[in-house]
């Protein structure tokens, strides 16, 4: 029985050849969906260069976004660098404070908001008006931008934006210090204040502080979140990975080989010929391919090719 999937298992070489492929694509695909979201975020929030009664340039926000919201100077900070694990040099894990006050948004944004659960991930911003710069977009012949504000390059220097860094939510707990959306606890929570324990790139991390730029996890004012469907992206990669390095490789089942894999239904010790003028369109690196096909036992008809 042939199931209907597309037939380009010409393509791929292993489970892993497809497995790699599948990531590549899908963490592409992802990056651009997470890109539109944060650009639709900041767009709504309509940040701009203000002055204190001191004449001092601070950043606020004229605008207003239900899946963003403004963070106050110290609503974020680092709890905790685990030590490296044996042979590893960046932090076994990176854990911090975020506190966000949800009071300027209604009950039904609200709620949303309350719905945050653990690994859910949001996403940190820092966003300074005083180092934006005012570049020119191309524009065609009619005078309208060719291009969208989700591609256009210049978008983080046009809004200021500094940095972007995501975490995993951990906790959540209202201000009476009681767990939220744990099982079995439904509550809306007390007060309007929400205190979340998130976990951040530990790898990221180890960057940031090695290259003198840790003054960027003081400097968040903006939280981003992602709506349920949006936000498995995560987990979906991480799966994929744990099934390259083999460590479920046992839950890939053999009999989908044929489908996903058509060019290799090769029963142990059978010689197969090829021509090779089509199989040579299978992949660039030929001595690679050449020796995976010796090793499924194919016999060459015409060697001069390769």
């Amino acid at each position: 029985m042939q199931l209907a999937l597309p037939k380009l298992g010409l393509q791929f070489l292993s489970f892993n050849d497809y497995l790699t492929r599948c990531f590549t694509l899908y963490r592409l695909d992802s990056t651009y969906d997470l890109r539109s979201n944060l650009v639709d975020a900041v767009k709504r929030l309509s940040p701009t260069l203000s002055y204190d009664h001191n004449d001092e340039e601070f950043t606020s926000f004229r605008g207003w976004a239900k899946m963003a919201l403004p963070l106050g100077r110290e609503s974020f900070h680092v709890v905790r660098a685990g030590k490296p694990r044996l042979g590893e040099v960046v932090p076994s894990a990176v854990e911090a404070e975020l506190v966000l006050d949800l009071k300027s948004f209604n009950d039904n944004i609200k709620r949303e908001w309350n719905e945050l659960r653990e690994f859910d991930n949001l996403f940190l911003l820092t966003i300074d008006m005083s180092s934006a710069v005012d570049e020119d977009i191309e524009e065609d012949v009619a005078g309208t931008s060719r291009l969208n504000d989700e591609d256009d390059l210049t978008f983080g220097k046009r809004f200021g934006i500094r940095a972007v860094r995501g975490v995993e939510v951990v906790s959540m707990v209202d201000e009476a210090g009681k767990a939220m959306n744990e099982m079995g606890n439904g509550s809306d929570g007390i007060g309007s204040r929400r205190t979340l324990r998130v976990t951040l790139d530990a790898a990221q991390y180890h960057k940031d502080i090695k290259s003198g730029d840790e003054g960027v996890y003081s400097s968040f004012n903006v939280v981003v979140r992602r709506s349920g469907k949006e936000n498995n992206f995560h987990a979906v990669l991480e799966t994929m990975v744990e099934l390259m390095k083999g460590e479920f490789s046992y839950l890939l089942p053999r009999a989908s080989a044929s489908c996903l894999l058509p060019c290799f239904r090769v029963k142990p010790r059978t010689i197969f010929h090829f021509a090779l003028t089509s199989v040579c369109l299978i992949h660039e690196d030929k001595i690679y391919f050449r020796g995976y096909l010796q090793y499924k036992g194919v016999q060459f008809l015409f060697t001069d090719l390769f």
